[in-house]
């Protein structure tokens, strides 16, 4: 996964999957918890060309953002249908990928943030 700062001051980013096909992903979301305070989320719905926008709910409001510092980050499966009333199917992810504290990925916002990867990897067979 990449995240980089916009001219608007919102965190985009971009999920890569091992085979390069993000369509498992769609749907879905990127959330990440920021390191040394836990009530702080960050979350953005991963779109099909594997790009999301992080927005943060900070006392009761939504922020088309994120607030500075590290974020562990993990996948949050959604519960969301399909166009046809079926549940969006579970990608081929490795469950660590589930927990911020397991995943090993990572990401940080500050002012000049720049891209950051974050790599995603299929579940054993």
């Amino acid at each position: 996964m990449r995240a980089s700062r916009t001219e608007n001051g919102s965190i985009k980013g971009t999920v890569t999957l091992e085979g390069g096909d993000v369509s498992p992903l769609v749907g879905h979301h990127v959330e990440g918890v920021l390191e040394g305070n836990p009530s702080v989320l960050a979350s953005g719905v991963i779109q099909k060309d594997g790009v999301f926008a992080l927005e943060s709910l900070l006392e009761g409001k939504v922020l088309k953002e994120a607030m500075p510092g590290k974020y562990n980050a993990r996948i949050v499966l959604s519960d969301d249908v399909d166009d046809n009333g079926k549940r969006l199917p579970r990608p081929p992810l490795s469950k660590s990928f589930l927990k911020a504290a397991a995943s090993g990925l990572s990401f940080e916002v500050s002012e000049t943030s720049s891209d950051v990867q974050l790599s995603l990897t299929t579940r054993a067979k």
